[in-house]
């Protein structure tokens, strides 16, 4: 028997106003999709149509329309720069075509009855000079497979699609014509390809973006499309004038012809008898659209501020981080490979005859104000980012910023506009992000200590010992590997993890902003009873906090074993992650002016283990003058009065049994520890919860002594609170099971259990006291009793108690508990 492949194409026939249209059933993403390619909607741009609006089909191609295959590409300069990007192109005047992908068309009986799903009409990018919407990367199956109907469309590039003659045979932004040609279209065909017309988003990228932007402004093409998206580009640039006005793009015309050796009375006639092989090849200025024309009468400038813009629409826009790293090269062949300040300064004037009125010097003082100005690879990257902010970041801000501000639609916008702040970490890059409608520069992060492994592991932390190169430091997500050790299922974990997070309303790198007031600083320390919980937690992300103008620091703190293990000498002190947050406030001191925060208003503030760390904080000697407020939200270390939780000798012989659990011999057995494999070590757990050591460096005292002994941190302010019935959620992690029928007698065992914990607990008194004003028979109200007395041990008291001592004893505030309050 013979081996037969046999492959089986299903076409797929539409009846539109071009004709009918033959195309192919695809897969995509294991999913069935009909493509349609190379779809004509105007008549040929050749002849008198060169360089003149486009015209519609006059009537219905007779045979079928192939739409199997693709087809010619608009003419454009053939640059090998590009030549991987856009891939071989057959390139013809001939070229104004569209291509249509959907999940399935009008005309299969089944799914006639189906609803019509949203189009996507997408225009290519290229600086209006170059690209193709038969570039492999803008093949529209993918997208169409997620239930939407997608079309791409070529349109006029370059001298063909944007030479302004002065009248009708030559208007100017033909190419925005041909887009315009092509939308309407769609609007009176995408039905029959199961698309709806009222549902039109037209989107693109770089030059596809400015169209886009075009398409908003433009008079003509209002009513025809729903939604925008613009992805790096809109045509906003000088407020005061565009990059070429009419009378020079029309001088490029007119040199156009002289260059041909056209006469002055029939230039326009002669150029359009030009091969168009001969035109393509003669490189102009750049491309731009055309002004005080019938497409643009006005620039965006204006139409924002007279409102004559299409404000009945949603749009979405955004850029990329380091766009003109690529973009540059277009119009700059070389780089000095050694670039200098100054030559960044020539470089930067430059620009001014594409962007006019550029002030170098202040362009240079703020895109070199935090760099190495001494090393070319980063005055290199300086020079990318300006480029990309003028051609890119800001116009598309600014247009997406005046949209929204005067159109009214209602729009959210999220840029991804990278923010560099020099700190001793090295070099840090960030975004501006969007939070409850304010612009925060939000950084990630960012180290501020050498990785606790090896022999540094149960060490106090170490300060990084050399900044970090250029750029090293990741930023927007929290990368894998970020989280700290803790029991979380899901996440992943690493001890390379002593990083923080700041979120700014601006930095001090901004010229403008170097004289704004800084901020007061608000430094967070998360919970999770000192074992468990991370910085990188979506509800700790400090951007609506940091739009009430204050500077937010967020921070990774060793836990559980890594964090608070005793080891008896300085290998391990015990409190490492008390120490973690000492360095990160030292290293916020020292660096956050940079981020317009101000070093001497720092408030530390914390919920659960967090409050329990800013109250260790002000009782500490070593971190006194590094803060100037605290705020504790449910928790203080302030448990029995004649003896902690846990004392020394104790948590010592915690952490000697952890070695013997891992066979390590008595006298090396923290060095054999400190090689044990981390994941090993955060399943190995000794005793049910992790807590701080007295007697120690860091807490030489108990806070009862520092209180009696005024041994603390006096010259602070402190606001203290609880929340109500903490312990219903708390007494989960220690108690796992609470009979559901609890009596009177289960509450006094259970009780005379937490005095493992608490000590010296009189459990017939406790017992009187919450079961004094319930009904102890009834099972729900002795259980949430027993949740209060938990919360009232764990949280309440201990925070009442620090406070109030506090205000006694420091003399820096009064204690006001609120009327009736009972603790």
């Amino acid at each position: 028997m013979t081996n037969t492949s046999v492959l089986i194409r299903v076409c797929v026939d539409v009846n539109t106003t071009s004709g009918v249209v033959r195309g192919l059933t695809v897969n995509a993403l294991n999913t069935s999709v009909d493509q349609f390619l190379n779809i004509p909607y105007a008549e040929p741009p050749v002849g008198s149509l060169r360089f003149a609006k486009p015209v519609a089909l006059k009537e219905p191609i007779k045979e079928i329309i192939d739409g199997t295959e693709t087809g010619n590409s608009c003419y454009q300069t053939e640059n090998e720069l590009y030549k991987d990007f856009i891939g071989n192109l057959t390139l013809s005047e001939d070229c104004l075509v569209l291509n249509v992908w959907t999940p399935h068309v009008r005309s299969d009986n089944s799914s006639k009855d189906s609803p019509l799903k949203p189009v996507m009409f997408w225009i290519h990018g290229g600086g209006l000079a170059i690209g193709s919407s038969f570039q492999y990367q803008y093949n529209g199956s993918a997208l169409a497979a997620h239930d939407v109907v997608v079309v791409s469309i070529n349109y006029r590039l370059a001298q063909f699609g944007f030479l302004y003659g002065g009248d009708d045979r030559a208007p100017g932004n033909q190419g925005f014509y041909d887009q315009l040609l092509a939308l309407k279209w769609v609007r009176a065909n995408i039905y029959n390809f199961g698309g709806d017309r009222d549902q039109i988003t037209i989107f693109g990228e770089s030059a596809g973006s400015w169209s886009v932007s075009v398409q908003l402004l433009s008079p003509l093409s209002k009513g025809l499309f729903k939604r925008a998206i613009m992805e790096s580009g809109a045509h906003m640039f000088n407020k005061d004038r565009d990059i070429r006005t009419k009378s020079e793009v029309l001088g490029d015309a007119k040199n156009l012809a002289k260059h041909f050796n056209c006469s002055e009375n029939e230039w326009l006639e002669c150029l359009q008898k030009v091969d168009a092989n001969h035109i393509k090849d003669v490189i102009l200025a750049t491309t731009v659209a055309t002004l005080d024309t019938e497409y643009l009468p006005v620039s965006a400038h204006t139409a924002f501020e007279t409102l004559k813009f299409n404000k009945d629409l949603d749009l979405m826009a955004g850029v990329a981080a380091h766009e003109g790293s690529m973009l540059l090269y277009s119009v700059l062949q070389h780089i000095p490979q050694n670039i200098t300040e100054s030559e960044f300064k020539k470089l930067a004037q430059s620009f001014d005859s594409l962007f006019h009125d550029l002030n170098a010097t202040a362009i240079t003082d703020f895109y070199l104000d935090n760099v190495n100005k001494t090393d070319p690879e980063q005055v290199k990257w300086a020079l990318y980012d300006l480029y990309g902010d003028l051609i890119m970041t800001c116009p598309t801000y600014q247009f997406a910023k005046n949209y929204a501000t005067h159109s009214g639609a209602g729009i959210f916008i999220e840029f991804s506009v990278c923010v560099d702040v020099n700190t001793t970490s090295g070099v840090v890059r960030g975004l501006t992000v969007n939070a409850l409608n304010t612009s925060v520069d939000q950084f990630l992060n960012i180290p501020y200590a050498e990785p606790p492994v090896g022999s540094l592991r149960f060490a106090k932390p170490v300060p990084l010992k050399e900044p970090i190169k250029f750029l090293n430091i990741p930023y927007a997500e929290p990368p894998v590997g970020s989280l700290r050790f803790a029991k979380r299922h899901g996440e992943f974990l690493g001890e390379d993890c002593l990083v923080l997070n700041v979120w700014t309303p601006h930095v001090r790198s901004n010229t403008s902003l170097k004289d704004s007031p800084l901020n007061p600083v608000m430094f967070w320390i998360h919970g999770g009873a000192l074992y468990l919980g991370s910085s990188f937690q979506y509800q700790y992300n400090g951007s609506a906090l940091a739009a009430h103008d204050v500077v937010v620091v967020s921070m990774n703190y060793r836990l559980g074993q890594f964090g608070f293990l005793y080891g008896g000498d300085d290998r391990a002190p015990g409190n490492q992650g008390f120490y973690d947050q000492l360095l990160a406030l030292k290293w916020v001191r020292e660096n956050i002016h940079k981020f317009g925060g101000d070093r001497d208003q720092i408030t530390i503030f914390g919920e659960s283990a967090g409050s329990w760390s800013v109250s260790a904080q002000i009782l500490s000697p070593l971190s006194k003058g590094l803060f100037k407020r605290a705020i504790m939200e449910s928790g203080a270390h302030m448990f029995n009065k004649n003896r902690d939780i846990r004392t020394k000798s104790e948590v010592l012989s915690d952490a000697k049994n952890l070695a013997k659990h891992f066979n390590c011999s008595e006298n090396e057995w923290l060095e054999c520890l400190q090689k044990v494999d981390a994941n090993h070590l955060i399943e190995a757990t000794v005793v049910g919860i992790t807590v701080a050591t007295l007697d120690t460096e860091y807490l030489p005292v108990s806070a009862h002594t520092a209180f009696e002994t005024l041994k603390f941190n006096k010259d602070l302010d402190l606001m203290a609170g609880v929340a109500a019935h903490e312990g219903s959620t708390l007494l989960r992690m220690v108690v796992q099971h609470i009979p559901q029928n609890i009596t009177e007698s289960d509450f006094k065992k259970l009780a005379q259990s937490f005095d493992s914990f608490f000590h010296d607990l009189n459990a017939t008194a406790i017992s009187d006291f919450y079961l004094g004003n319930i009904n102890k028979t009834d099972p729900e109200q002795v259980k949430w009793a027993l949740y209060d007395l938990y919360g009232d041990l764990l949280m309440a008291c201990p925070t009442y108690q620090f406070a109030k001592n506090y205000a006694t004893h420091s003399g820096a505030g009064r204690n006001r508990p609120k009327s009736g309050q009972n603790l």
